[in-house]
């Protein structure tokens, strides 16, 4: 006859046996989701011609999967990993509605100030002279004002040597000698219609300036990036390593040609360079209630929801975040395309989930993004990969920015340019405003001397380069 102690062992056996296949069913289950998310992202890779991407998934407040595919720089078979920089496009416009929604927070705006409160001079539709444009409607881009046909003519090989603020004033007001070119107004009434523009996020970047009292990217990296340890994220490539950026590809069919890394003088947005992984602590503080992680807050609990609510009826924005329908459920996010950059940001309340992705070559990944955000509803959190404040970064201090600085003279310049960098055996390039190299010497570590006989009259750019980053742009102009 059986005794106690042996039915007790043999019950013992069997829950382990339960438990044992139970675990094993979850971890197949597991790897069955990472093999199909692998699988989406190569086939759209495949289907669109992408040299590389990156994705992140966080799930209730861990990395629940993070992985790089393709090649972030295929001259230099350089494998994309979680840790590439990317620039982000338009997914940009995100961070600077916080730099604004900050500073609401802080009394410091109002979303019905008119916004000619906090600019040193005024801006009016002058179709609509009397109606005010206010700070709601050029978050939620019915403001009227519209991008011009030649904005993107100002990108330029390295950072922009235009400043926001001189980009802004020449193009915002009626008076300007970009007005006509870089921006335009709409012919209906501020508030009255919807319509997405580059210029209402690079007027707010300006606003934020004006109003911090400091550069707007100073504003971001003290305010955004520095408290949320998004220690790879920066506006500018001289702030950062630039050879731990993406090389940006242009696709035409299936030839890709590499690009140089560029910036533009409206750079609030589109210009952000940052990782899949940053943006996983960016997005996980939209979705906990504007805190990333313990003893870090992005903004307050009750500005998210002011975010994420559509604004104009018909558009689908709300404060610089777009909404989308998931299978019922309610996500919000932005998307970013160039030329040569894409990228996605999409996170779910509901289901506790936030999806980055980012590729170095101008695609659609809507479906991508919503396939991912599916598939993450079936992968558990992973409490071995917290979201969590990691103090190792590459960006660039301001004491390493100063030691790159440039003197050009005379500038403007006839006949040559006499060039003195602070900094010892760096590159230097003479490009135009098309970023196609006109002088080039390497190795450059006494004053230079370069010949313009022969340049046709305009503006030029000398971009200083260490190791392959840039470090330093200096606007030039031939007479």
């Amino acid at each position: 006859m059986t005794n106690n102690r042996t039915l007790w062992k043999a019950a013992q056996i069997l829950v382990f046996v339960a438990m044992t296949t139970l675990c094993a069913s979850n971890i197949a289950q597991a790897q069955t989701v990472q093999e199909r998310i692998d699988a989406a992202v190569q086939r759209e890779m495949t289907a669109q011609n992408v040299p590389g991407m990156a994705v992140a998934i966080v799930k209730n407040g861990t990395i629940i999967f993070s992985k790089g595919y393709g090649l972030a720089d295929r001259e230099r078979n350089i494998p994309m990993t979680p840790a590439t920089r990317f620039q982000i496009a338009s997914t940009s416009k995100v961070i600077t509605a916080v730099a604004v929604m900050q500073l609401v927070e802080e009394g410091r705006i109002a979303l019905a100030d008119d916004i000619n409160k906090f600019l040193p001079f005024s801006v009016r539709n002058p179709m609509f002279a009397d109606r005010p444009i206010t700070v709601e409607m050029v978050l939620a881009h019915t403001s009227s004002i519209n991008d011009g046909p030649t904005l993107f003519d100002f990108v330029v090989t390295g950072d922009s040597p235009i400043s926001l603020a001189d980009f802004i004033s020449r193009s915002v007001q009626t008076s300007g000698n970009l007005y006509d070119q870089a921006v335009t107004f709409a012919t209906k009434a501020p508030g009255a219609e919807f319509k997405y523009t580059n210029m209402n996020t690079a007027l707010l970047g300006y606003i934020v300036e004006r109003v911090a009292g400091k550069p707007f990217n100073v504003q971001c990296n003290e305010r955004i990036f520095t408290p949320l340890c998004m220690n790879n994220s920066r506006w500018f490539l001289s702030e950062l390593d630039s050879s731990n950026v993406a090389r940006p590809y242009r696709k035409s069919g299936m030839t890709l040609t590499p690009r140089p890394h560029t910036g533009f003088p409206d750079y609030p947005d589109g210009q952000l360079r940052s990782t899949v992984l940053d943006l996983s602590k960016f997005l996980w503080a939209f979705v906990n209630g504007g805190v990333p992680f313990a003893s870090a807050r992005m903004l307050r609990s009750e500005t998210i929801p002011l975010m994420t609510r559509v604004r104009f009826a018909g558009s689908e924005m709300g404060l610089h975040l777009y909404s989308d329908e998931l299978d019922g459920t309610t996500t919000w996010g932005h998307a970013g395309s160039l030329d040569d950059a894409g990228s996605e940001l999409q996170f779910s309340v509901s289901d506790s989930i936030g999806v980055s992705i980012l590729a170095n070559t101008s695609v659609g990944i809507s479906s991508l993004r919503n396939a991912l955000m599916r598939l993450a509803r079936e992968l558990p959190a992973n409490p071995r990969n917290p979201v969590q404040c990691i103090l190792a970064t590459s960006v660039r201090s301001q004491a390493s920015i100063d030691a790159a600085s440039i003197e050009v003279s005379p500038n403007p310049a006839s006949d040559a340019l006499r060039v003195k960098c602070a900094a010892k055996n760096v590159s230097v390039r003479l490009v135009d405003v098309l970023g196609n190299i006109i002088f080039q010497q390497e190795n450059v570590s006494s004053p230079l001397q370069i010949s313009l006989a022969g340049l046709v009259s305009g503006s030029y750019y000398l971009v200083v380069s260490r190791e392959g980053s840039v470090v330093a742009t200096k606007y030039v102009v031939k007479m």
